[in-house]
């Protein structure tokens, strides 16, 4: 068989394959979960964990002048991110400097100038609390949210101070404030300083739970992170599931977790507000955005997407429409050198049949129509996400 043939026989498969999956994969839903909620009026993006290896950073580095560019990384993501009024993702690694080293994993310490390509690349803010946040201890954690601040990026979870760290974060877009709170499990045994436990959150539910009510006064929206969960598991434990209803029913209007290194599902909890029944979303894991990782499920990710809806007779605000794209970490060589970058699988897919990525072969193509039939499969036909939906 001709290599046309083949690729003909494989485009008629994948059409095929689609066509079997539910309905809700071509046709993502165009109003909201709360249907008697009304216009989108705001959509946020939530991309997974951010992880840069040994391996990452040497591919980074650029021997003419000593630096590290990681904008190759995301190029092909910043036109979905353009689609949104805000993007999210959680940066699992410390940017404490080149004196203490550039390393990997166990003890991450990336680049500064990975900020600067999350930046460029259209996210907004990340959260810095997770286990390796401590990674370079009290001055890493310092010298992170300074570089941060640098690259114009919001960040949330590790503080400076007890002030910083008991003032929710407030980001007002179009009018709409939200709070932004996050917690760990853990600092993988690092310990936190005598005197200032305040600089990291840490997942403890009495904490959290006071923290939900002080950022409820002030926001219209509470964005709950959290990083829990058993590692490469692709679905969560029942005391996730327990703790999060109780954090949804305290006044979250979304939880966002991550740490899993793989994609677990979304799950959508009835709670009840006031005279209303809000279904309330809570993804239990976006898996990884970007990493070296490549055990199963683990060079895979998602960008979930969430409209903000309005009930006009009350002016409430709600999560409406939620869907997903999901992410590859297509690792590859391009004129000698080792390249990295995360490719939203369903255009990478349409590039690869218009003939538009000469770095994607047949045997890629195969792979992502099986990521993204797979990654649907698992998310239990959550939709796909459209520009136009919800809109």
């Amino acid at each position: 068989m001709g290599k046309q043939a083949r690729f003909i026989l494989a485009a008629f498969i994948a059409t095929a394959t689609l066509l079997a999956l539910a309905p809700a994969l071509l046709f993502p839903r165009s109003t909201p979960i709360n249907s008697s909620y009304g216009t989108t009026v705001l959509r946020l993006a939530f991309a997974g964990d951010i992880l840069t290896h040994q391996e990452q950073i040497d591919a980074a580095y650029n021997a003419e002048d000593g630096s590290y560019d990681f904008s190759g990384c995301f190029r092909e993501i910043g036109p979905l991110l353009e689609t949104v009024d805000l993007a999210f993702c959680d940066l699992e690694v410390v940017l404490a400097g080149e004196e203490t080293g550039y390393t990997g994993y166990p003890c991450f310490n990336a680049p500064e100038s990975l900020a600067a390509a999350l930046k460029e690349a259209g996210f907004d803010l990340v959260s810095t609390v997770n286990n390796h946040c401590m990674d370079r201890g009290e001055a890493g954690v310092y010298r992170t949210l300074d570089h941060l601040e640098e690259a114009g990026l919001l960040s949330f979870g590790t503080y400076r101070s007890r002030v910083e760290r008991d003032t929710p974060l407030l980001v007002t877009v179009k009018g709409i404030k939200m709070a932004f709170l996050g917690y760990t499990y853990c600092t993988n045994g690092i310990p936190l300083p005598e005197g200032r436990l305040y600089i990291v959150n840490m997942l403890e539910e009495a904490v959290i739970l006071a923290d939900l009510a002080k950022a409820r006064q002030s926001a219209d929206l509470v964005i709950l992170y959290l990083h829990w969960g058993n590692e490469y598991q692709r679905f969560p434990s029942a005391e996730q599931s327990e703790m999060a209803e109780r954090f949804l029913s305290a006044g979250a209007d979304m939880v966002i977790g991550s740490h899993p290194h793989v994609v677990q599902p979304v799950e959508f909890f009835k709670i009840v507000d006031g005279k209303k029944m809000l279904e309330k979303p809570v993804a239990y894991s976006l898996g990884n955005f970007i990493s070296d990782q490549r055990m199963p499920f683990t060079d895979t990710g998602i960008i979930l997407f969430v409209d903000i809806v309005s009930d006009p007779a009350t002016t409430r605000l709600a999560p409406g429409e939620v869907s997903f794209i999901p992410t590859w970490v297509h690792k590859h060589y391009h004129q000698g050198r080792l390249q990295y970058r995360v490719i939203p699988i369903p255009q990478a897919l349409e590039k690869y049949r218009q003939g538009k990525d000469p770095s994607l072969d047949m045997g890629s193509y195969e792979q992502l129509q099986g990521i993204l039939r797979e990654t649907s499969e698992h998310l239990q036909f959550l939709p796909l996400y459209q520009d136009h939906a919800g809109r």
